[in-house]
């Protein structure tokens, strides 16, 4: 009856577009019950295949329908902190500024701490930034539906310098066409100006 409740829990979770669930948004679908039931119920979700264990800290229900595993997981994992696409995946995947990069995950720049989590979909690496919380965010855009916002070209190149990576890769030429994207990118996400 617990899982038959539990299951009940993550559909409704997965109809409101969370598929990747932490140890804290577990606990919150199961009200009421001790340390050891709730423990009980996600080992046995993770058994019966349920639930998948894609790294400590996140748990992927394998019957919601996602195409962004890793940046909700990125989420998951810096909850309260803020997060965003940048470095070589942004200029990469994003912005067309580094060509032929086979990433196997993401780069996010985070106010947490760094760290890189290897998952069954690929890597998540974590870039501390010390930031104020406006000039880390500044330029970022949503791309699409993604839940992790993508930082601009200008914005992810400064990123990559200030952390001491590689910009041997970068093709400068492409900026200009980048940037024109960006541009168009925050006009699309503007709200229109009232009558």
């Amino acid at each position: 009856m617990r899982q038959m409740l539990f299951r009940r829990a993550l559909d409704a979770a997965a109809k409101r577009g969370i598929a990747v669930q932490s140890p804290q948004t577990l606990r919150a679908l199961m009200p009421g019950e001790s340390a050891a039931s709730r423990n009980g119920t996600v080992r046995q979700a993770v058994r019966e295949g349920l639930l998948e264990r894609l790294c400590r800290g996140a748990f992927l229900y394998r019957y919601a329908q996602t195409k962004w595993i890793l940046e909700e997981t990125a989420l998951r994992l810096r909850p309260g902190h803020i997060c965003y696409l940048s470095l070589e995946r942004a200029l990469s995947e994003d912005w067309g500024l580094i060509e032929q990069m086979a990433l196997g995950g993401i780069t996010v720049m985070t106010t947490g701490r760094s760290q890189t989590f290897e998952t069954p979909y690929g890597r998540i690496e974590f870039t501390h930034t010390t930031r104020p919380a406006v000039h880390a965010l500044e330029g970022a855009v949503r791309r699409g539906d993604c839940p992790l916002l993508v930082a601009s070209p200008a914005h992810a190149l400064r990123d990559l310098r200030r952390v001491g990576r590689n910009l041997d890769l970068v093709q400068w030429d492409a900026l200009d066409d980048a940037m024109a994207a960006w541009a168009e990118a925050r006009k699309a996400e503007a709200l229109p100006c009232p009558a």
